[in-house]
């Protein structure tokens, strides 16, 4: 069975396990074609005009902001990179890979004779929502299960697809439709939030964050016996992107001091600067520790700038603390296996006081092995619950205080407007470092009034 990952920091497609198909879903929509993938990301700092990354999560027919002739909107990005996809599973492009192109707003595009779903034309193709039977489900309308099972175009492939909570019921129709005309069958959709916490033991009430592209999905786990999805909350600005960008700003502003140069300054060097934090960022950065340095080549001349990595992580710290207040106090959070393996992100979760933990690199695979015919049995249906892997034991409370003050050099700052940096709340004990000084975490009592 196949397995379409939905996630726009890396839409991944995986047969029998093995990875097919790993990439940004950002696309380069040119005069004449579109481009996908890292091919796309490679020059989207250079013609930004031109590039999108908001297709896979808008799932519609809005108009892009600069059509191409391959695509006119949303929705056309999203077959054109799911007839990429279908080609790695050895599908054909057929003879016309474009989607067709509507010239007026209101047109109806077709492609083959055939009326596209994305039109908005079969309304009764949108799953529905159910709440009766083993699993929370969206069930197609039209007859799902024989339109998916033959007859695709483009020598197709049938699939499950793992989608994040924050998807609509109509979202789903538009993608169902998409999918098929691409040559991809969907059998069954899946919360990835619930495969993955399914693959083995979770604490009984648990939150699972995951990065998308430009926001990320945090979604309240119940385990048990199953594991059930409880509640879903989109984060805007803590997506990969934005995290990128935070850091772009920071080495640009270290650029400046050291060199009297900014990289920000023109698209080429912006690229450049891009690029290798995007490589960075995906390699794993030595696990957030040591320097990282950048080389911007310009004008004839290079230059070079080294930042320390904690530099890099406080910067993540400062985006991620909108995450912190909203979670209960305790909350035990789950980090993705992507997301978890950003540099700096699992220590950064930690110095906001939060108890983070990572899943299995492996989780979704192999929780899609043993759910996936679960997944596609009977009615098309978007699965919310699965068996799960067993309830971890709860890590014992933490019983310090929390702290109020950070103390340095026999000085206290209030922790909530302290120099240093630190996150507002913390244990009264911790020791932490920064810039080479030794700071400590106390908790000060307020003086009694007289």
């Amino acid at each position: 069975m196949i397995l379409l990952e939905l996630n726009d920091a890396e839409l991944g497609l995986y047969k029998d396990g093995r990875p097919i198909y790993r990439q940004p879903a950002i696309a380069h929509v040119g005069a004449d074609q579109s481009l996908f993938g890292l091919e796309a990301l490679r020059i989207a700092r250079l013609h930004p005009q031109q590039t999108n990354q908001q297709y896979l999560a808008r799932l519609n027919a809005d108009p892009l902001p600069v059509p191409g002739k391959q695509a006119a909107n949303h929705a056309d990005l999203v077959y054109l990179h799911l007839l990429e996809l279908n080609a790695h599973l050895g599908g054909s492009t057929g003879p016309t890979a474009a989607a067709p192109r509507s010239t007026q707003a209101n047109a109806t595009p077709r492609k083959r004779g055939i009326r596209l779903p994305w039109t908005g034309a079969r309304k009764e193709s949108a799953p529905a929502a159910r709440r009766d039977g083993p699993h929370s489900a969206a069930r197609a309308g039209n007859p799902a299960r024989a339109a998916t099972s033959g007859n695709l175009p483009n020598g197709g492939s049938n699939l499950i697809a793992a989608v994040p909570g924050s998807l609509t019921t109509d979202q789903l129709g538009v993608l169902l439709g998409i999918a098929q005309e691409a040559g991809l069958g969907i059998e069954g959709f899946v919360d990835s939030a619930v495969l993955m916490a399914s693959a083995g033991p979770v604490p009984g009430r648990c939150w699972l964050l995951d990065l998308h592209l430009t926001r990320a999905c945090l979604t309240e786990l119940h385990a048990g016996e199953e594991v059930v999805r409880a509640g879903v909350e989109e984060i805007p600005g803590c997506g990969l992107i934005s995290c990128l960008d935070g850091w772009a700003n920071l080495l640009a502003d270290r650029f400046v001091q050291d060199t009297r140069f900014d990289p920000l300054h023109a698209a080429d060097t912006e690229q450049q600067l891009f690029d290798q934090l995007y490589d960075w960022a995906q390699s794993g950065g030595d696990g957030g520790e040591g320097d990282f340095a950048v080389e911007i080549r310009h004008g004839g001349h290079e230059r070079r700038v080294q930042v320390p990595a904690n530099a890099l992580r406080r910067k993540l710290t400062q985006r991620f603390s909108q995450l912190a207040q909203k979670l209960p106090e305790g909350a035990q959070l789950l980090v993705a296996p992507r997301s978890a393996a950003l540099p700096g992100l699992l220590s950064g979760l930690a110095e906001l006081g939060l108890e983070t933990g990572s899943l299995p690199a492996d989780a979704l695979d192999r929780a899609f092995e043993r759910h996936c015919d679960r997944i596609a049995a009977g009615q098309l249906s978007l699965v919310t619950r699965l068996p799960g892997g067993g309830v971890a034991r709860e890590p014992r409370t933490d019983a310090r205080p929390q702290a109020t003050h950070v103390l340095c050099d026999n000085r206290a700052w209030p922790l909530d407007a302290n120099p240093f940096g630190l996150p507002a709340t913390g244990r009264a004990g911790d020791s932490l470092e920064r810039d080479g000084r030794r700071l400590r975490l106390i908790t000060v009592e307020p003086r009694a009034e007289s």
